[in-house]
């Protein structure tokens, strides 16, 4: 009987990234060893002896200083060939935290069971401050059969429908755009929400929200929020739909303004983040929601459940979602061209961050 040969943490790490170069996970581009670093959970100096065994045994390729190093796509020639319908879908995500989605974690594993690889951009749009140069940039490195785009703007969305390879925007500036893509129909629910607030003696009431929902123009549900203020005789102007910078310090600064002068009575807030942002400037201030200030989350987040009283919030089937990018991901396999845009109704779910109007009281 042989003895037992211990691996070590870097041969580990090689050949759990030999293992994904093989399935396509990992493509053109090896990402870099500060990314690699954090999504295995070891230490950088582990990430590069493991790089030097690949470049070693001819898995991966280095180009130098300061150039990622290339998959050796001659090493597994005969893999690929083997995999002629399996697909390689790049997801190009809104911000970092995106990666602890539940949505996008259910949407990579179904992709994944459909016999597809899904691997992510190291910057995110973001990082990328928005600019579609850097975008541009950004997917020239990528070599993928498909783009999924979170939360994408007006200017980059309408570049993607304008390339070669396909592309699917899962939320953003999509409408009326020649790409396919998915997301909530809020409209209805959003004008519940908002007539549930005046109701209750509401005027002063913000929205926050991104710049790229601000800008050039505001978006379908910014449009519909200034336009039902409107018709309740509620003047609007930048009081409603106010410019912040978009750090956690600016965020806090956005808060202490609106509060200084003429506080509002309810805030529509777009992120659950933001929602938990909020709360810790209410608790600092020694301000109660809906005692004070009434709060509506647009986007429902399962950590709700473990609110009291519940988030105010807008909920929709991300099921849906799933269906119809595994839906387009088959059309693309199959050489079919897909622009369909599709949404799923979103419901709004009265929880206990709503009240009365403070100076009704």
């Amino acid at each position: 009987m042989s003895p037992i040969r211990v691996l070590s943490a870097s041969e580990q790490v090689a050949c759990h990234l030999q293992k994904l170069i093989r399935q396509g996970s990992i493509q053109g581009n090896v990402p870099g060893v500060a990314q690699l670093a954090k999504a295995l959970g070891v230490n950088a100096k582990t990430i590069v002896a493991a790089l030097q065994m690949l470049e070693k045994e001819g898995v991966v390729i280095n180009q130098g200083a300061r150039r990622k190093r290339l998959v050796n796509e001659e090493a597994f020639r005969g893999d690929q060939e083997a995999q002629t319908g399996q697909l390689h879908f790049c997801i190009l995500l809104y911000e970092d935290t995106d990666h602890q989605s539940l949505f996008l974690k259910e949407l990579e594993h179904a992709l994944n069971e459909a016999g597809h690889v899904v691997s992510y951009v190291e910057k995110t749009l973001i990082d990328l401050k928005m600019k579609l140069s850097s975008v541009q940039q950004i997917v020239k490195q990528e070599r993928c059969d498909g783009w999924l785009i979170v939360a994408g703007s007006r200017s980059i969305l309408e570049w993607f429908s304008q390339q070669s390879t396909p592309a699917f925007a899962l939320f953003g500036r999509r409408m009326r755009l020649p790409i396919a893509s998915a997301g909530p129909r809020t409209d209805i629910a959003f004008r519940e929400a908002i007539t549930r607030l005046t109701s209750l003696g509401h005027r002063r009431i913000v929205k926050i929200c991104r710049s790229e929902r601000r800008f050039p123009e505001p978006g379908n549900s910014e449009r519909l929020f200034l336009d039902i203020l409107r018709e309740k005789d509620i003047p609007v102007g930048e009081y409603n739909l106010p410019d912040w910078e978009e750090t956690a310090e600016g965020y806090q600064e956005l808060l202490a303004s609106l509060f200084r002068v003429s506080p509002p009575t309810a805030i529509i807030i777009d992120e659950p983040s933001f929602l938990l942002a909020t709360y810790q400037f209410l608790g600092e201030a020694g301000l109660r929601a809906p005692e004070d200030v009434s709060l509506v989350c647009v986007d429902f987040d399962s950590i709700f459940h473990w609110c009291h009283p519940a988030v105010s919030s807008i909920y929709w089937d991300s099921g849906f979602v799933v269906k119809r990018v595994l839906k387009w991901a088959s059309n693309v396999a199959n050489g079919k061209e897909d622009r369909e845009q599709m949404s799923t109704p979103a419901q709004f779910m009265l929880g206990g961050t709503i009240g009365q109007a403070k100076e009704d009281k």
